[in-house]
């Protein structure tokens, strides 16, 4: 009676031991499974990348600005006329030329292609000055050989600022007031434009963002438009490819 007490005692431990160590074995397994399993991709919401400032986390989208374009009868040549071009002039000592890019011709969607120069004093101002010297219109000679745009002397005070941080540019407009222009989609198309183009021929400029008051969504429900837009250089080339060709 003795022995048979003892053998189920030995079988009792021995089946609780195997129980532990299968128990063990799929504890194991389970993770080594969860280990072995890839990292699951971290969605990037909310994280700022390195380098980054406040000013270009405002950011809502870099999609070109899609405006459309009016039908319109005028013919579609790219070619400039040659009232439309300009020699580069050579500047004096203490002087530096700057380029202004304005709608001369008559093609119908924005080629860049266009533009004017001016002699100013020497500045380390540059984008600031650029875009001082754009929103100032186009000068009367310069009109009379057919170079347009919306901005003339109404817009002249219209920069407040422009500042440049790694890359990232913001312009900060005042209100433009009773503008009219700017609600047409052709004269929208070609104002953003030649911002843009004036910016852009400066290789430190990576991407640009337009407000008015420090607000980039007040810029663009200036041009009944929703949201803010800030653009990249790679949209700007995009935008400018799809209009040579659609001229």
């Amino acid at each position: 009676m003795v022995n048979r007490q003892r053998v189920l005692e030995a079988l009792e431990h021995l089946l609780l031991t195997a129980v532990s160590v299968l128990v063990a074995v799929i504890l194991i397994t389970a993770f080594m499974r969860v280990i072995a399993t890839p990292d699951r991709e971290v969605t990037a919401t909310g994280v700022q990348a390195a380098g980054a400032t406040s000013e270009s986390a405002v950011t809502t989208t870099t999609e070109a600005p899609r405006l459309v374009v009016a039908a319109s009868p005028v013919t579609t040549t790219t070619a400039a006329p040659a009232s439309c071009q300009r020699d580069n002039p050579t500047a004096s000592e203490g002087q530096m030329v700057f380029r202004i890019f304005y709608r001369c011709g008559s093609s119908r969607l924005p080629t860049a292609a266009t533009w004017v120069y001016r002699t100013v004093p020497t500045t380390t101002a540059v984008l600031t000055t650029t875009m001082r010297m754009l929103v100032n219109g186009p000068s009367g000679s310069e009109r009379a050989d057919g170079f347009r745009s919306v901005f003339s002397s109404a817009t002249s005070d219209s920069v407040i600022s422009v500042t440049l941080s790694s890359g990232a540019t913001v312009v900060n407009f005042a209100p433009f007031g009773e503008l009219p222009e700017l609600r047409d989609p052709t004269q929208q198309l070609f104002a953003l434009a030649d911002m843009y183009a004036s910016l852009f021929q400066y290789e430190r400029v990576d991407t640009v963002e337009f407000r008015i008051q420090n607000d980039c969504e007040a810029f663009w429900a200036a041009l009944n438009k929703f949201g803010c837009r800030v653009i990249t250089r790679a949209d700007w080339d995009a935008a400018l490819s799809g209009y040579r060709a659609g001229t």
